[in-house]
């Protein structure tokens, strides 16, 4: 679930005001005109929406532009507005006057496949002016490698990463002729020459042109927009709806935002927009399409239309189901922010509850989710989060997107009940991730997953046993819970072992009512994508569904292999 993004310009005439959209980034106007004035055009637009889709990665970032004769590449590990020194105005403007062009791609990388170092960069560096970058997991990338790594095949094609990605990268040069049309030239190498099964969605560079194509499943989002004399690719829609805003652009008539779809192909070559339609049909049987659930609870951009809506039936159908007893006037709604907030306003209203933000979330900070160890997701943690007032005997229903490792609300509850929260009602816009997903989203090895070692009921006792003070680590709650202990049980042993956070006697007291844990099933998560004007049928829902039927036949030989590895 990288970002990645690709821009044309068709003419320098008719552009949106590209300098105002790097004023953004803290470049002085004058400094911004003179960048895009020297040549930086794509290099310009790209910097805005790597920085602006930062929710979808950050381990590295890379451009790689095209002026005509040759390619200019900057890529380095870290986030977007690290790796372009944002922080230092001088060292941004010299980055991007190196990379002159009027076609650039780039990717924000998030890790699902390979290890974190400088050849594992996206873009890569091109081979024979060609170059790719790449959202998704390619799920026979082992059958793929073993080709490649042919020493007749390397000597045309080197392998240099263990990035998944390289592996179209040198599919496409292996397949390159130069009178080979561009339609025939993805096909040859994402399906003829050698069969790539998963997902992805890719922008490439190949010589001149600008390409972007997506997997027939559609499982990532790619999307397109043209604005004036400029084609932009994004893996979101909201970036350039930003970016819209950010130039002050006037729409005309002749301009379009639209997804890229599924099993096509555009082409931007020769100031032409081409589009590619190939037939999504395997072994005679029409191809499903299978749109990431995650992405809609948890991944894209909260400003995204589509996913405020669907978030909000979400929170609805939570409250229809698991209202509260009592008087209403005793308890807010609150969100742990970004991921619960369209929730809470759901559960808002359907219920009449007073919405309040109890937690705060420092500006600046990324998705600790996407961090690859637990010290580096609780280190993040402790900088993102934030309560600054004591909410002595506050009652709270706190909303979420998703229990995958149990990092976030283990820390979360902690902190409010040591600002004494009385009673704390957890609700959750999805059911538990179970298992670990071969698409490109990274829900982590089966053992990291609390759903994998626990039922529904267990997993609110292991929440429950940290409302009243448990302080062990996870492994111990989990090995407890297994033993038949009760909450009671498990928090009496923490006083005994000086395992409780809470030095209030009072309390550790153990009453029912105090605290809940309540999620959407998988039939409520699907009325609430109905709810939403959007198809349950078309998604994918292999993450919480052990054994999950929808995955492709072709996919079916590799499973057990990846369940291993994970």
């Amino acid at each position: 679930m990288c970002s990645i993004c690709g821009v044309y310009i068709l003419h320098k005439e008719g552009l949106p005001d590209i300098a105002a959209a790097l004023e953004t980034l803290g470049l002085e106007r004058e400094v911004a005109e003179k960048i895009v004035e020297n040549g930086s055009v794509a290099a310009s637009v790209l910097d805005f929406h790597l920085c602006n889709s930062t929710n979808r990665g950050y381990d590295s970032s890379g451009i790689v532009t095209f002026d005509g004769q040759s390619n200019q590449t900057h890529r380095d590990l870290g986030s977007a507005e690290e790796v372009y020194h944002h922080d230092d105005p001088e060292k941004h403007r010299k980055t991007l006057e190196q990379l002159v062009g009027n076609i650039a791609i780039g990717q924000n990388r998030y890790r699902t496949s390979g290890i974190i170092d400088t050849d594992s960069v996206q873009p890569f560096e091109p081979i024979d002016g060609i170059t790719i970058a790449h959202n998704g997991n390619i799920v026979n990338q082992i059958d793929l490698r073993r080709f490649f790594s042919d020493p007749f095949v390397q000597k045309k094609v080197p392998l240099l990463s263990t990035s998944d990605s390289e592996l179209i990268r040198n599919s496409l040069v292996a397949s390159y002729g130069s009178k080979i049309p561009i339609d025939e030239l993805v096909r040859k190498a994402m399906i003829e020459d050698r069969e790539f099964i998963g997902a992805y969605s890719v922008v490439a560079l190949i010589r001149d042109q600008l390409i972007a194509f997506r997997d027939p499943r559609a499982y990532w989002p790619l999307h397109m927009a043209r604005l004036g004399n400029l084609i932009i690719f994004n893996s979101e829609v909201t970036p350039i709806q930003e970016f819209i805003r950010a130039t002050d652009y006037k729409l005309r008539r002749s301009d379009f935002l639209r997804s890229v779809e599924r099993g096509d192909i555009e082409t931007v070559s020769n100031r032409t927009i081409t589009t590619y339609t190939r037939a999504l049909m395997e072994d005679g049987v029409e191809v499903k399409k299978r749109r990431c659930t995650m992405d809609y609870i948890y991944l894209l951009m909260h400003k995204n239309e589509l996913v405020m809506h669907f978030r909000k039936r979400s929170g609805e159908i939570l409250w229809e189901h698991y209202g509260l007893s009592g008087d209403k006037e005793e308890f807010v709604v609150s969100p742990v922010p970004q991921s619960g907030t369209f929730y809470a306003h759901g559960i808002r209203d359907a219920s009449g509850l007073h919405y309040k933000r109890i937690i705060e979330k420092r500006s600046k900070t990324h998705k600790a989710f996407l961090a690859a160890t637990p010290e580096e997701r609780l280190a993040m943690k402790e900088k993102k989060y934030r309560l600054r007032e004591t909410y002595k005997g506050m009652k709270v229903m706190l909303t979420d997107d998703s229990v995958v490792r149990n990092d976030t609300l283990y820390f979360l509850i902690k902190k409010m009940r040591l600002k004494e929260v009385e009673e704390l009602h957890l609700r959750i816009g999805s059911p538990p991730i179970k298992t670990p997903c071969y698409n490109g989203m990274s829900t982590p090895t089966r053992n990291e997953l609390l759903a994998h070692h626990l039922n529904r009921g267990q997993i609110e006792m292991y929440f429950e046993s940290i409302f009243y003070g448990a302080d062990y680590d996870r492994d111990t709650i989990i090995s407890k819970i297994k033993k038949g202990k009760t909450v009671e049980n498990i928090v009496q042993d923490s006083v005994i072992d000086n395992q409780n956070y809470l030095k209030d006697p009072k309390m550790r007291e153990v009453e029912k009512g105090k605290f809940s844990l309540k999620y959407n099933t998988l039939k409520m998560l699907k009325s609430a994508f109905k709810r939403a004007d959007l198809n349950p049928d078309t998604r994918c829902y292999a993450c919480m569904m052990p054994g999950w039927s929808g995955y492709p036949n072709k996919f079916k030989p590799y499973l057990s292999g990846l369940s291993k590895a994970a």
